[in-house]
């Protein structure tokens, strides 16, 4: 409502290669082509570990992780690679600080998030030079991926543990995808990670 028609909104689900190709078709066909590709989608395990997990529900678990934040990124970047092969776009993934370091998330998580980073570096490798691939790694930041939790909750646990003192919104983080996906100041970068 907002934004009215300088927007194209498609319902759909990452997990699913058709939503994917329907939500870049809507686009194409609105403004003519696709520029930039920006996997964002993801869901996080409220930090539990491997060892507290029910063993019947492990497996659900490890699957709604990996369909979300891994198969997610990969339908949607094949689905847009036609379109970005014509614009010579980019892609931009929203991986976390938890794609290098322990501690932002149980075992399942953080495994996910690895694995976004290694498809970051192994794609900008494939798509070069036609296509740069290139990803944001956001530590703690006030969306709903921590579900029921308030927000003031989430923000004091957040800010308690960053270093400048505030939990980001993502907001904060909008100017850095901005820059990634600019013809002109992020030409010359793929296969990073800021």
């Amino acid at each position: 409502a907002a934004f009215g028609d300088k927007v194209e909104v498609v319902v759909g689900d990452v997990r699913n290669y058709a939503d994917n190709t329907k939500a870049v078709d809507a686009t194409v066909a609105r403004f003519g082509k696709l520029d930039c590709f920006v996997g964002n989608a993801g869901i996080w395990d409220f930090m539990a570990g491997l060892e507290s997990q029910n063993v019947g529900l492990l497996e659900s678990n490890y699957h709604e992780l990996f369909d979300v934040n891994v198969k997610g990124y990969v339908l949607g970047a094949k689905a847009a690679l036609p379109a970005l092969r014509q614009s010579k776009g980019c892609m931009i993934f929203t991986a976390s600080t938890s794609s290098f370091f322990t501690g932002g998330g149980g075992p399942l998580y953080i495994a996910t998030k690895h694995a976004v980073l290694g498809f970051i570096r192994a794609l900008a490798w494939e798509l070069a030079p036609d296509i740069r691939v290139n990803g944001v790694a956001p530590g703690g930041t006030l969306t709903r991926i921590f579900g029921s939790q308030t927000a003031e909750d989430v923000s004091s646990m957040m800010a308690a543990i960053t270093p400048l003192g505030f939990a980001a919104k993502p907001e904060d983080h909008a100017g850095i995808y901005a820059m990634l996906a600019s013809r002109t100041d992020g030409k010359f970068i793929t296969g990073t990670v800021i």
